[in-house]
């Protein structure tokens, strides 16, 4: 009975070692978390490693540490212990094959990272933040078609991601696909204003604009349309009323005036909800017409650009704007 209660006691012993060193290495690496945050990376890998000292198979630690080494510039070990994680399968598998990928890329490995997200992808083929990873690197090879694939899938699964809407619209743009590309930078500046990024997609809408204004002939956007499709015709229309866009964009209301235009264009269509660009674009748009709100949207997406001049409208126009507002929180 005695040796029996001896071994219950060196086992509660034992077993309360290791519980107090997982909880030193949960402690250690949410201190690494925090200097993270706080941009101090050099800092939070020492924790990380203290943590895997205590506990080596820590794939929190493991994770955590390979984005700071990513955060440092030092690609190699950040997709030497992300992988470590990808390859265990468990806790972090999500973020560290976005971060393995990543890291591959920055390394110049971008057929390599883009095998790593396909054989990710048929292990959660739900996975939206990786559908857009796969969208980019697709994008950035140069295979357009299987960029917007990707690109609507993450839309289809989130639609209030806004890298997706903007991944979108330049990946449409590289196709000559003028109209598509500025339905999806609209809904990007919808959700996004305030980021420098925001102010590139709204230089991106301008130069489009400008675009149409500086071609000389249906010839120079339609060469190879036909007009067979909406927006095909959509894009004709715009062109052939070119001459009323002066030089592009030159200020907030002519902008507003041109995005008016363009959303009453696109507005005269039946839309199909079972069709991509209808459901998530087109149906929302024409509400936006329906409603009278063509205005209110113009300004509200063009702040990233000119705030001051988009708070003195909205001074003006506030009855419109709330009802613009409360109409957007219901969708």
């Amino acid at each position: 009975m005695q040796k029996i209660i001896i071994v219950l006691i060196l086992s509660f012993i034992s077993l309360s070692t290791i519980l107090a060193q997982d909880e030193n290495a949960l402690v250690l690496i949410d201190e690494g978390v925090e200097l993270h945050d706080n941009e101090l990376y050099a800092e939070a890998i020492r924790k990380f490693e203290k943590a895997l000292r205590i506990e080596s198979r820590n794939l929190a630690a493991k994770y955590e540490m390979a984005n700071s080494w990513y955060q440092l510039g030092n690609f190699d070990k950040s997709a030497e212990l992300s992988k470590q994680v990808v390859d265990a399968f468990g806790s972090y598998w999500s973020e560290s094959v976005i971060l393995y990928g990543s890291s591959l890329k920055q390394q110049g490995k971008k057929t390599k990272a883009l095998r790593v997200y396909q054989m990710a992808l048929k292990k959660d083929p739900g996975n939206q933040i990786l559908r857009y990873h796969l969208g980019v690197i697709y994008f950035e090879l140069k295979e357009y078609e299987k960029a917007e694939e990707h690109a609507k899938m993450s839309i289809t699964l989130n639609k209030a991601h806004s890298l997706s809407h903007y991944l979108l619209s330049i990946v449409m743009l590289a196709q000559k696909k003028r109209v598509e590309s500025m339905i999806a930078l609209y809904y990007y500046l919808l959700l996004d204003q305030d980021s420098d990024l925001s102010k590139e997609a709204y230089k991106s809408l301008t130069a489009i604009w400008k675009g149409y204004a500086q071609a000389s002939s249906v010839n120079v956007l339609m060469r190879k349309s036909n007009e067979e499709t909406f927006f095909e015709r959509v894009s004709a229309t715009l062109l052939k009323n070119s001459r009323n866009y002066g030089e592009g964009v030159k200020d907030s209301s002519q902008f507003v005036e041109q995005t008016a235009f363009l959303l009453s264009l696109l507005s005269g269509t039946e839309c199909d909800e079972d069709d991509f660009w209808d459901k998530n674009y087109l149906l929302f748009y024409k509400n936006i017409v329906d409603l009278q709100f063509s205005s209110a949207f113009a300004y509200y997406v063009s702040a990233c650009n000119n705030k001051e001049r988009v708070l003195v409208w909205v001074s003006n126009n506030s009855e419109l704007f709330e009802r613009f507002i409360e109409w957007m929180e219901e969708q």
